[in-house]
């Protein structure tokens, strides 16, 4: 017993596994399978109470109204890095924003100058109020289906390049997921239409594994499809 109880798994006040295996005897089969579950199972005698467990588990994924009325009330950054902070929250949610590299563009464009001196702001501070009113009204994503076709929607500005992703559920389209970056280097000199073919190029590159084998529906403007049936230099350079 006490060679089990010192190759516990987790370390008593940290609260955090001390090793990368469970001790002995907590490796007895999980839910009934022999196969092993790297994770935190948690169960309950009666039915009631894994419902309760559950329901005071998501409580705290409850969404707060004073929370969405600070991030809307939030001032825009007096400094640079209060601007890249504001930007470093939005790492993980901005998966769930359309066309976000477009509209935080001219937020990662800001220098220190800028922002020092408060010129040249009009455009970042517009950004800034975009994002905090999709951050607190983000459309929510449908899982994707493949039984049916998935459709890609390009778009782009002379900063960045993105894609939505979707499906048609109900006759109306259904964001399944988002894509885009900024864009770098000469592709800013590039044709509207051709940035739209390099959001459709990216698209394809990071959807590939959710739109390979089922049938595709692009849509886009077109000027654009006459465009690239006309251009005759693009060979290469729009290959992801």
């Amino acid at each position: 017993m006490d060679a089990e109880r010192s190759m516990t798994p987790l370390a008593e006040q940290m609260m955090l596994f001390r090793h990368n295996i469970p001790a002995p005897s907590q490796m007895g089969p999980g839910l009934g399978r022999s196969s092993y579950i790297d994770d935190i199972a948690h169960g309950a005698a009666p039915w009631g109470q894994l419902c309760d467990d559950l329901d005071a588990l998501l409580y705290r994924d409850t969404c707060y109204p004073k929370i969405v009325k600070g991030i809307q009330e939030l001032p825009f950054p007096s400094t640079l890095n209060g601007v890249q902070s504001f930007l470093g929250s939005l790492n993980y949610y901005h998966k769930f924003i359309e066309a976000y590299v477009m509209v935080a563009a001219s937020l990662y464009k800001l220098t220190v100058d800028q922002v020092h001196a408060g010129r040249d702001l009009i455009r970042a501070k517009e950004s800034s109020e975009i994002l905090k009113r999709k951050i607190v009204s983000t459309p929510l994503l449908r899982h994707p289906d493949r039984t049916i076709p998935f459709m890609i929607i390009p778009h782009a500005n002379q900063w960045a390049s993105c894609a939505v992703l979707g499906q048609i559920h109900d006759g109306l389209v259904q964001p399944v997921r988002f894509a885009g970056r900024v864009l770098n280097g000469a592709e800013f000199k590039y044709h509207i239409a051709e940035k739209e073919v390099l959001a459709v190029m990216r698209a394809l590159h990071v959807f590939k594994n959710l739109v390979e084998g089922c049938p595709l529906i692009i849509y886009t403007r077109h000027s654009v499809l006459k465009w690239v049936i006309n251009f005759k230099t693009t060979e290469g350079r729009l290959v992801p």
